[in-house]
């Protein structure tokens, strides 16, 4: 497989929130974000429909790579456009969407305090799982991530909202026709 397209697969699933049925966004949001790291700039698309479905679209080095995230069923859909193929996996039982003080919490982390990100009102957090620390900054206008800076071996990596709509429309959550399921 390309090297690019396995370091944009695998940004995907680090940045793809961790998921249990019931611990997803509930409100209706498309975000676009840019990512700044030692690898080069990524863009990221992350949308929810408030229902228990979550899509992450990131575009690196020319590559396109989507997970469609189904809280409700306990899966995990990959794109892959070049190649037009699919992979459903199931969403690992433990974990959830770090993305308020509760869950913080729940990961270890701890509050850091406020200030004003991005042009919004937000609280951070940080906290620290396998050697990776993340602080990120929840919009408190929003309630979504709107900064996140996380420090790893591969280097630090920062996100950053750059726009915010409101409902997307419920095509982006499913496969698109024409894409062939692949086995895991």
């Amino acid at each position: 497989m390309n090297r690019h397209l396995c370091l944009a697969l695998g940004l995907i699933s680090m940045l793809a929130p961790n998921a249990v049925a019931g611990n997803y966004p509930t409100q209706k949001f498309d975000a676009k974000y840019e990512i700044s790291s030692p690898q080069g700039k990524t863009d990221m698309r992350m949308a929810s429909d408030g229902a228990g479905h979550f899509m992450t679209e990131s575009v690196a080095h020319g590559f396109k790579s989507t997970s469609l995230l189904n809280y409700l069923e306990g899966t995990s859909t990959t794109l892959i456009e070049q190649g037009k193929m699919a992979m459903k996996t199931k969403l690992p039982p433990s974990g959830g969407m770090v993305a308020d003080e509760s869950s913080v919490k729940s990961a270890g982390g701890k509050q850091i305090g406020a200030k004003v990100v991005n042009g919004h009102p937000c609280h951070g957090y940080e906290y620290s799982a396998s050697g990776v620390k993340t602080q990120v900054w929840i919009g408190d206008d929003c309630h979504i991530t709107v900064q996140s800076t996380t420090d790893s071996a591969a280097g630090k990596q920062v996100m950053n909202l750059k726009s915010l709509a409101g409902a997307p429309p419920a095509d982006v959550f499913k496969v698109p026709t024409g894409y062939k399921m692949m086995a895991q």
